[in-house]
């Protein structure tokens, strides 16, 4: 039952483009402009977050309301929740890498976070 919960739920709020296919997208942009020294994939990589971070709102939100219709499977919605928090974690960590590029390509700090 969870699996296809969490399936759905990913599914109706993000369409057909899942948040971990664009955190992979970030994760591979930020090692290839490390790779290449390229400071504009670096920035591009890091507008990306925004996008990952608004994908974790909306699915964290949906699943507490999960919690209350299913409260027989906290534990599994409760799992979900973490593995949600982990993608988005790897979004944050790719965009620390875009920094650093940033940061070895021209010599200034650059917070894309901000």
């Amino acid at each position: 039952m969870i699996g296809f919960l969490g399936y759905f739920i990913v599914f109706f709020i993000f369409g057909q483009k899942y948040p971990s296919d664009l955190v992979l997208e970030m994760l591979s942009d930020s090692l290839t402009a490390y790779l290449k020294e390229d400071v504009e994939l670096a920035r591009k990589c890091a507008e990306k977050d925004d996008a990952v971070d608004e994908m974790y709102g909306k699915l964290i939100n949906e699943l507490m309301g999960y919690l209350q219709k299913y409260p027989s499977q906290t534990n599994q919605i409760t799992q979900l929740s973490f593995v949600c928090r982990y993608i988005e974690r790897v979004a944050d960590h790719s965009t620390n890498i875009a920094e650093h590029v940033i940061y070895l390509v021209t010599g200034e700090r650059y917070d894309l976070n901000a």
